[in-house]
């Protein structure tokens, strides 16, 4: 299991150099991760899910936290990392890949 999301991203980008500091005008990119649960540790009263966020070279690490279910019949907690990532403002709209 996997999230797919399109990110539209803006900035400005800074250069550092021996006379100050350059910043290039604001620019737009997209970013389209494939969007993946990595790992989770923790225990029933809260657990740790670190996620990967891959677009080309592009890699991002996060870490989200989350009360996991733990009553009979409940999904494992790493299908129960991806249903937590879509109740977060940051992943809404994200779908299944």
């Amino acid at each position: 299991m996997a999230l797919k999301k399109s990110f539209a991203l803006s900035g400005a980008s800074t250069v550092k150099t021996d006379i100050g500091e350059i910043i290039s005008g604001v620019k737009s990119v997209a970013f389209n991760p494939y969007i993946k649960v990595i790992s989770v540790s923790g225990g029933k009263d809260l657990v740790q899910a670190s996620v990967e966020l891959v677009d080309g070279d592009t890699r991002i690490i996060q870490t989200h936290e989350f009360t996991p279910s733990v009553s009979d019949g409940s999904e494992n907690f790493i299908k129960q990392a991806y249903e937590h990532l879509k109740t977060l403002d940051l992943y809404a709209g994200s779908e299944d890949v």
